[in-house]
């Protein structure tokens, strides 16, 4: 097996049908065979014996190859800890537990909206993603993380979040560290997103206005219709989590669920469902 894509953020039954229709995204899209697997990852204060009727019902649809929760997170001392401290950990076991090959780790609100192949994008390369900049610590984030484990020393690379030279860094900031030690040709950052909105500053990521990113997307016509909807919908209720396109092929529904928001506001799960249902439409 060449790629494996692993899609990870499901910790709720009500999740199931977006998980289905991002591996069906996949499935389209996608110019490469690769296996489609999901690590269940649990929400903060929930304890890990929740899951386990998650597990089995995904298992029951019978179309991902490999459905987990990794050790460490049924380890219910982690409680405490925020979601970037755990997913960190959970990568690390994966890339140690999963089988060897070319591994894709993608957020549950990631999409595929346009025909890719991970083979162009990430050719021979060891490790590759979203780069990330904290100050003068370059790291990899978790979203968008490929890594080559035939080619990587699994036990010299870590992905947890933290304090780096000095600098709080999220999920993936340790990867600075292992990054340090390759040449340029061994790494491929798939470069800036584009926002899907008209007012997002931050730093220099490109900025498209929502006229311009309807007509420079590369993608369908339908489709397009959704994402100006995403950007309508953000808009109008103020939302902060502005969501991006990544090489006009990855669309990134930023905080869809609003975990930063306050999930028993009635508000909130009004707008979560319309958001919700944005991508469900998405073909």
């Amino acid at each position: 097996m060449e790629y494996n894509i692993i899609s990870f953020g499901i910790s709720s039954k009500k999740d199931i049908d977006i998980l289905i229709k991002q591996r069906d995204l996949f499935k389209k899209y996608c110019l490469d065979y690769f296996k489609f697997t999901v690590m269940v990852c649990r929400e903060q204060r929930k304890l890990n014996n929740e899951y386990d009727e998650l597990i089995k019902e995904l298992n029951e649809l019978n179309i991902f190859d490999y459905v987990y929760i990794p050790e460490c997170l049924k380890d219910n001392r982690m409680i405490q800890n925020d979601m970037s401290v755990f997913v960190g950990y959970a990568l690390n076991e994966s890339i140690k537990i999963l089988n060897k090959g070319k591994l894709f780790f993608v957020h549950l609100d990631l999409f595929a909206i346009n025909t890719f192949s991970l083979k162009d994008i990430f050719k021979n390369c060891k490790i590759g993603g979203k780069e990330e900049a904290r100050k003068h610590v370059t790291y990899l984030w978790d979203n968008l993380l490929y890594i080559d484990t035939n080619q990587v020393d699994i036990n010299k690379i870590s992905f947890k979040c933290g304090i780096v030279e000095n600098v709080r860094c999220d999920t993936g900031g340790e990867s600075f560290y292992y990054l340090k030690t390759l040449k340029n040709e061994e790494i491929e950052f798939i470069g800036k997103s584009s926002i899907v909105n008209n007012n997002f500053n931050c730093g220099n990521i490109k900025i498209l206005n929502n006229e311009n990113i309807i007509s420079e997307l590369n993608v369908s016509k339908k489709n397009k219709e959704h994402l100006l909807m995403n950007y309508q919908i953000q808009k109008t209720e103020s939302n902060p989590h502005w969501s991006e396109v990544y090489l006009d092929t990855f669309f990134h529904y930023r905080s869809f669920s609003g975990w930063h928001q306050n999930k028993s506001n009635t508000k909130i799960e009004h707008i979560n469902k319309k958001r919700k249902e944005t991508i469900l439409n998405i073909n």
